[in-house]
């Protein structure tokens, strides 16, 4: 069903292969195919080539270069290409630790998910490196969680994006319409916006006032096994202080996401470009984009017909959410 479609988000193909314990990417954070992985967030240089791109220090393990070298294989030639042997790995950093501390030996990947669902659990706030930036997360369904965040954000009263397992997790607390459904699972994978239910309910500080949820599904594989093993909504809002752009570094993490998280889950697969979480609505039967970001951002706009003879204009975004664009020919 996924072939052929570039996504970022993990197709099911590859979900399917990360849930299979017989699979040699069982469980990896960074599986990826032709049809779906980072892009835009890894890519330092054109054309786009794994030596320009920030996978460009990871070499190649035999079977890693094998499939990426059979035109049959379903990775030939998927620039981020990885498995455990050879790609990017994960670890988990409490900020509470004196910085002396972080020399210990990093926790296994299984520890390190396991620890991050304990202190979801515990009502910790935990930041995530993703695909674009990171998350600041914490349990959805934990009222002094989320207000903690709030806090510690200074976020007074912007809702927060929730990030559910799948589709059927989402109907538990929302009224999720098939066109929506379809929408959350595309190839852009963005938040949907869509109507609050009477069922399970969310902690009261998600969206204060709001009769709508932010929703987004997993759309890495990293995200998609902590959803797995806690089994409960997330709060995924932007990691970063109120007014300052999302942090993508890990060393700008520890500095700067002190004192918002208790710990940061992080990975040393570099982000070379910033990307923030699409934002949809539907509205007159359709589907509108409230921020066009991951999943949308950098393809083009097909503009209307009358623009073909328009003079070149550049446009340049607003204040905190930049963007340009140059229209003519």
């Amino acid at each position: 069903a996924n072939r052929g479609i570039r996504r970022d988000a993990i197709c099911t193909t590859c979900v399917a292969e990360i849930l299979n314990p017989l699979e040699r990417r069982h469980d990896y954070p960074f599986a990826n195919c032709t049809h779906c992985g980072p892009r835009f967030s890894i890519v330092t240089a054109l054309p786009y080539d794994r030596s320009r791109t920030t996978m460009a220090g990871f070499a190649m393990c035999a079977a890693c270069a094998r499939e990426y070298g059979d035109p049959g294989d379903r990775r030939f030639h998927a620039q981020a290409i990885a498995c455990a042997v050879c790609g990017p790995r994960v670890w988990i950093e409490p900020l509470s630790a004196a910085p002396a501390k972080r020399g210990t030996p990093p926790l296994s990947l299984g520890d390190a998910l396991a620890d991050t669902v304990e202190r979801l659990l515990r009502g910790e706030i935990v930041a995530i490196r993703g695909l674009g930036g990171f998350h600041l997360a914490c349990d959805a369904g934990n009222d002094a969680a989320v207000d903690r965040l709030r806090r510690r954000k200074l976020r007074e009263g912007k809702p927060f994006a929730v990030m559910m397992r799948d589709a059927a997790m989402a109907r538990r607390f929302a009224r999720v319409t098939p066109a929506e459904a379809e929408l959350l699972a595309s190839p852009e994978a963005p938040i949907v916006l869509v109507a609050r239910a009477g069922g399970q309910a969310l902690a009261a500080g998600i969206a204060p006032g709001l009769d709508t949820l932010g929703i987004l599904l997993p759309y890495t594989p990293l995200h998609r096994l902590v959803l797995d093993r806690i089994d409960r909504p997330l709060v995924m809002t932007s990691g970063n202080r109120s007014n300052e752009p999302q942090v993508t570094d890990n060393a700008m993490a520890r500095t700067q996401l002190r004192g918002l998280a208790d710990a940061l889950l992080l990975h040393d697969r570099d982000i070379a470009n910033r990307i923030d979480d699409s934002v949809v609505r539907f509205a007159g039967g359709r589907p509108r984009l409230l921020r066009r970001a991951r999943g949308y951002a950098p393809s083009a706009i097909a503009l209307p017909p009358g623009f073909e003879a328009a003079p070149a204009v550049l446009a340049l975004g607003g204040e905190l959410k930049s963007v340009f664009c140059q229209i003519g020919r």
